[in-house]
């Protein structure tokens, strides 16, 4: 009872037990166990008590399952992301190798390239200079085919 003379709650009185519940109304033993409803009433609290602690119980249970299927799927996942990596890091060398022999072709046919305007340039001028040389001995060059 508190100092208004009232109960203190209902929660703390289902938190003590019959002797408890004596102590702090005040009430004879015999008050309690002659009426029907203070039983009833504190074999609900029983009841609820051990289903309470079943339900705790199972709650624990389901949490080391939940935990254990959470990390069944953190190891998938980081399966799935590692497999992700590897195949993002062959296809970037597989792009890079490609690279390398683009280059390389690049490389060979600029050279090609440059290669064959030289002997152009060379043709063109020994074109030039033997047309020259015709000029020089009589022979019109601009009958010739270019």
């Amino acid at each position: 009872l508190n100092l208004s003379g009232h109960y203190r709650g209902i929660n703390e009185l289902e938190k003590v037990g019959f002797s408890g519940r004596l102590q702090m109304t005040g009430i004879h033993r015999n008050t309690i166990t002659n009426r029907d409803w203070p039983i009833h009433k504190l074999k609900e609290i029983k009841d609820k008590r051990k289903l309470k602690n079943e339900e705790s119980k199972n709650h624990m249970v389901v949490n080391e399952i939940s935990l254990g299927e959470k990390l069944v799927l953190t190891q998938n996942e980081v399966i799935y992301w590692f497999n992700q990596y590897q195949d993002i890091k062959l296809s970037f060398e597989n792009t890079n190798n490609q690279l390398k022999k683009l280059k390389e072709s690049n490389d060979y046919y600029r050279e090609m390239y440059e290669k064959h305007k030289k002997q152009v340039v060379l043709a063109e001028l020994e074109i030039n200079r033997l047309k020259e040389l015709l000029d020089t001995k009589g022979i019109n060059s601009e009958l010739l085919k270019h």
